[in-house]
């Protein structure tokens, strides 16, 4: 499956079915994680821990059907993003930093985000 990374990087429009592929690889990740990741916490520390994750999914992406250059592209992203892994960084870069909206302890999830601002 070629589906071209770089198009995705917000400088070209995508079509949907581009949205299709990324939303495939992107399940593939998830039902990884899923299903062969497990985490034993000894103690360390987040920064560790987000290591551990970010290297769990870089060793996946050599096992996608990605071509070379996607494969690279890829893990560039995920090592320059890893740290989304922490919900509270997630939600503020998702949500901004309105305090309603950015992973304070009230609101320290995403859903609850969401349905806030549902309301």
């Amino acid at each position: 499956m070629i589906i071209n990374l770089k198009i995705y990087n917000h400088k070209e429009s995508i079509k949907v079915s581009g949205f299709s592929n990324i939303g495939k690889i992107h399940n593939d990740f998830l039902d990884n994680i899923n299903s062969n990741f497990d985490f034993v916490d000894n103690g360390e520390s987040v920064e560790e821990k987000i290591d551990v994750i970010n290297n769990f999914n870089t060793k996946f992406v050599e096992r996608t059907e990605l071509s070379d250059i996607e494969k690279t592209e890829l893990k560039t992203e995920l090592e320059k993003h890893k740290d989304l892994v922490v919900t509270t960084k997630l939600s503020q870069v998702a949500f901004g930093t309105n305090s309603l909206k950015n992973g304070t302890a009230e609101y320290d999830n995403i859903e609850a985000c969401i349905i806030k601002m549902k309301e």
